[in-house]
């Protein structure tokens, strides 16, 4: 495994941390004892870096990972989470008011076992009377090469678009857009017509970007994340090399593959129609 250091945190973390969206029901049915034995397996196998939040199944993947976590000693990990998205009613999703923050992270520590967590993820920096947190992390930002010069830590996430550059494609509710989708699906369909899985190539892409401390991955079982360690270690065969070429020239080049402009105002919308009743 591969450590970095988390910008001037003072934190050496794992080239791969571990994703907490999993351990809900996000991305397909959800088992407690699978996860149990991905946590476990995954800080037996160096990953030290976890990241978590009251979004992922309202409270699912924190008691989860609480509950894998509580003979591990603490110095062996580090943990985010964040604030600000909370239920799934439109009305009562997103709350960043410091009363909210302040008792979401009362509760996520509660769910965690965990006196404090290493970094909690915001998306406007507030003055806070109490915080558990050794560090506070804005994101949503733009990366830039001043960041890097002021040590400024970098986590990437989401390195198959959340599970849409796969060969089993996105669960229903991906936000990104049918045009977006649609050039997926022929990437996907090209992928196994070569016998590759699309997400290995996407994994291996993501995990090779420069100026990256800390990659978050999902993993549905050991099996995948084992994988993406294997992908990290040893590269993409040839084989797979010459195909991400060809996916990239076929599909991907001169083309926006982001939903920013689709999630938010869906989620306005569904706002407007409950405030409007």
């Amino acid at each position: 495994m591969r450590y970095n250091e988390l910008g001037d945190t003072g934190m050496k973390v794992s080239h791969i941390g571990l994703g907490g969206a999993a351990f809900s029901n996000i991305y397909g049915t959800y088992d407690e004892k699978r996860s149990f034995e991905l946590i476990r397996e995954s800080l037996n196998r160096g990953v030290n870096y976890l990241e978590t939040g009251p979004w992922y199944g309202q409270g699912s993947s924190e008691r989860t990972i609480g509950k894998a976590l509580k003979h591990v000693p603490r110095s062996s990990f580090f943990i985010g989470s964040k604030v600000g998205r909370y239920e799934k009613e439109p009305e009562k999703m997103f709350d960043f008011s410091a009363e909210k923050t302040e008792a979401g992270m009362d509760n996520t520590l509660a769910l965690l076992g965990l006196d404090y967590v290493d970094l909690i993820q915001v998306s406007v920096q507030r003055q806070f009377k109490r915080i558990s947190s050794r560090h506070i992390l804005i994101f949503n930002v733009s990366i830039k090469q001043v960041f890097q010069s002021k040590r400024v830590g970098v986590i990437n996430a989401a390195a198959t678009g959340m599970g849409l550059l796969s060969n089993k494609g996105p669960q229903p509710w991906h936000p990104a857009s049918d045009d977006v989708k649609a050039i997926c699906k022929r990437a996907s369909d090209y992928c196994k017509s070569k016998n590759v899985e699309l997400a290995r190539i996407a994994s291996w892409f993501t995990l090779n970007q420069p100026g990256i401390d800390v990659n978050i991955c999902g993993f549905f079982n050991v099996e995948q994340m084992v994988d993406t360690l294997e992908i990290l270690d040893s590269g993409l065969s040839e084989h797979e090399k010459i195909v991400l070429s060809e996916i990239q020239t076929r599909f991907f080049d001169k083309v926006t593959l982001h939903w920013d402009d689709v999630e938010l105002p869906a989620y306005k919308a569904e706002l407007d129609k409950v405030i409007n009743k």
